[in-house]
Parts: structure tokens; C-alpha cells; sequence
């Protein structure tokens, strides 16, 4: 609706950047001449980003190895609301860092 207006040198600010990163989800796509601003209010809209990333990337990955939707589906909330979450709430990021293998460690940073 608003592509007829998004013309070069124009810009276009997305008061959350969850659209425009997950692209190929969203189907938001904004020329390649304009200037785009992201933003996330109160930092909130990078973490839910985040967490919408992990989510995807495990259940990408269980299905790659076989599993079907739904039991990727189960696998990837349930692992986070009942396990992951509430060690995060009681014990902090750091402590999740130092309880994770090398292994785990080298894929959190690439």
C-alpha cells in the first residue's frame, strides 16, 4: 500500500525492525534506494527479534533432521518455556554461558 510512495531519496522508518530483518517472513522488502531507520522501542523489539530468530533456527533445524512440524513445534516452545526461560529468570545469561558446552559456545558467537 505504501510502495507506490517509497521513491528514491526518501526514507521510510519501521518503529519495530522485525519486519523488514525477517523479510522473507514478513514480505516486507523496501527499495534499495531509500534509507530505511530501524528501530526498537525500549529495546524490547531486538529481543523479541531474537528470540523469534532461535526459535526459527531450532525448529529449522529439527526439521532438516527429521522431525515433523509438530513435534518440532513442541520441542522448540516447550524447551524454552519450561526449561531455558526459567534458568535464565533464576540463575542469569552468564551462568547459561558457562553451563554450555565449547561446542555450543563457538556456535553462539557465529
Amino acid at each position: 500500500m505504501a510502495k507506490p510512495l517509497l521513491t528514491e531519496r526518501k526514507t521510510i522508518y519501521f518503529s519495530h525492525s522485525f519486519s523488514p530483518v525477517f523479510r522473507e517472513l514478513t514480505k516486507v522488502d523496501p527499495p534499495t534506494n531509500i534509507d530505511d531507520i530501524l528501530a526498537a522501542p525500549k529495546g524490547s523489539g531486538c529481543l523479541m527479534g531474537g528470540i523469534h530468530g532461535m526459535f526459527l533456527a531450532q525448529y529449522e533445524v529439527l526439521r532438516e533432521n527429521g522431525h515433523t512440524p509438530s513435534e518440532a513445534f513442541n520441542e522448540t516452545i516447550e524447551e524454552a518455556t519450561q526449561s531455558l526461560y526459567p534458568l535464565v529468570g533464576k540463575y542469569g545469561m552468564d551462568y547459561m554461558y558457562d553451563a554450555c558446552s565449547t561446542t555450543a559456545r563457538i556456535f553462539f558467537f557465529f
